[in-house]
């Protein structure tokens, strides 16, 4: 079994979960998506408390600009 935050693919190995979901070990066996309007701030988050950032708030951030 892959550690919190990893699921396992197809091939066998563990990896990351992507942004907007999470895994904790033992409890599901794939990575589960947030809820409505919520994501994590990185890959491979490792409970439902990492889906604390509201996807309004991602998307209205300002973007970097290069001069």
């Amino acid at each position: 079994e892959c550690v919190s935050g990893t699921q396992l693919t197809p091939s066998g190995a563990c990896e990351a979960c992507p942004v907007g979901t999470y895994r904790q070990q033992g409890m599901q066996l794939t990575c589960t998506d947030c809820p409505d309007g919520k994501t994590t701030p990185s890959d491979g988050s490792k409970s439902l408390d990492d889906c604390s950032i509201s996807k309004i708030f991602v998307f209205l951030s300002p973007m970097k600009i290069k001069e």
